[in-house]
């Protein structure tokens, strides 16, 4: 994972329910909670290239944190 300001870019597997993960696909523009140790802050995802994410895929993301302070130094 690499760090650049206020976004990261990550590899991310995609599970399928039945795996225990989603039911509903994931789109550029998803708002997930991004997590660090303790930290928490609301993140943006934007596939890189790929259009129509599938559930079960493993895809290469880029997340822009919404309050980056919130993560600090973390």
């Amino acid at each position: 994972m690499s760090r650049s300001g206020t976004h990261i870019s990550a590899q991310i597997d995609v599970l399928r329910a039945e795996e225990g993960g989603r039911k509903t696909p994931l789109f550029t523009g998803y708002r997930p909670a991004v997590y660090f140790g303790e930290r928490q802050t609301d993140g943006l995802i934007s596939f890189n290239g790929q259009e129509n994410p599938a559930v079960g895929g493993e895809y290469t993301v880029t997340i822009s944190f919404a309050h980056p302070a919130y993560v600090g130094e973390a």
